[in-house]
């Protein structure tokens, strides 16, 4: 058994297998979105191996972010997005290897790291947590094996009122066909997360290179002026499309809901292209209320929690953190 680091000893054959036989595949632990993050400017992601007799058990993609200026030094994370690529062989002995060289790689690098789970991964949790990791309870939302149909029959009355509404007004959705759609779609969701959301959004470039790869599709909302809202969604084929960033003009455009059509968007797309499993990739933390979990809960779907699991190195300014994104929260 051996930990691959150097992404030229990783066979890339043998990562593709992986993503076919694991149950924990998705679109963020694969070497198209491995290379899209290492063409960002300033930014990077890292890969993990586990290997045995051939075979890879274990895998993991890591991109390190931090944000411009002054705050870059105070802002050093990785994210992992999904959770770990596993095989349905891999034992906790594995996961413990994984685990250990993330600390060590990442002890001096980084303020914390943080797996964002998309799948169960409780038969894991006791030996991440002997690792280093604490557990975060935190929900999520998905829907399974969904038709159009069915998706919007889970819908509150309100919802469904509002999307027909909003048909009746001429609102439509349709796949991005340009640059300028994307960069129209990024106007929109830079506002909502400077006003409302108020955390960290990745550059434009980042949605102009997902856009450009054939694992993610930018579904954009318009009116009879033009695009007013969408959603950012990677998938991974015949198996599940994930709502990354979604937003639109509601304020502005009330009775045209543009965040609710781009919800329906994501469903009749995943219907049009046999793709099962839709997943609104959060829900908010455990005990405290959240205005993403009321938004995305009106749609129906199945709750689960999944969690997150952390690992801090720097408590200090991992709290410095928390705190200063709970302040801007209130202004």
């Amino acid at each position: 058994m051996q930990l691959l680091t150097n992404i030229q000893d990783i066979d890339r054959s043998k990562w593709e297998h992986l993503l076919k036989v694991s149950q924990y595949t998705s679109p963020f632990q694969t070497p198209g979105f491995y290379d899209l993050y290492n063409e960002l400017e300033g930014q990077k992601a890292d890969v993990f191996v586990v290997e045995e007799e051939e075979r890879f058990l274990a895998l993991v993609v890591i991109t390190i972010q931090h944000e411009k200026g002054l705050k870059s030094y105070f802002s050093r994370r990785g994210i992992i997005y999904g959770g770990l690529l596993l095989h349905p062989e891999a034992t906790q002995h594995h996961i413990k290897l994984l685990a250990a060289h993330l600390e060590e790689a990442y002890h001096h690098q980084l303020i914390y790291l943080e797996i964002r789970n998309n799948f169960n991964y409780s038969a894991f949790k006791n030996v991440l947590q002997q690792t280093g990791f604490d557990y975060v309870p935190w929900l999520n939302i998905q829907f399974e094996n969904i038709s159009a149909e069915s998706f919007r029959n889970g819908w509150t009355k309100t919802r469904q009122r509002q999307l027909n509404k909003a048909l009746k007004n001429g609102v439509s959705w349709r796949p991005a066909t340009s640059m300028d759609d994307v960069r129209a779609f990024y106007v929109i969701l830079s506002r909502l997360y400077k006003y409302k959301v108020k955390k960290p959004l990745p550059s434009l470039d980042f949605f102009e290179k997902l856009y450009e790869s054939p694992f993610a599709r930018c579904l954009v909302v318009e009116n009879e002026s033009g695009i007013i809202g969408g959603v950012m969604c990677p998938f991974y084929p015949e198996k599940s499309l994930y709502e990354f960033y979604i937003c639109g003009l509601d304020r502005d455009c009330p009775s045209h809901h543009p965040s609710i059509v781009a919800m329906w968007a994501m469903v009749e797309y995943a219907e049009q292209n046999n793709i099962p499993n839709l997943d609104l990739m959060g829900a908010g933390q455990v005990g405290k209320s959240s205005s993403i979990r009321e938004f995305k809960s009106k749609f129906g779907g199945k709750m689960v929690e999944n969690g997150r699991f952390v690992m801090v190195f720097n408590r200090f300014l991992y709290r410095l953190g928390v705190f200063y994104l709970s302040l801007l929260s209130r202004f």
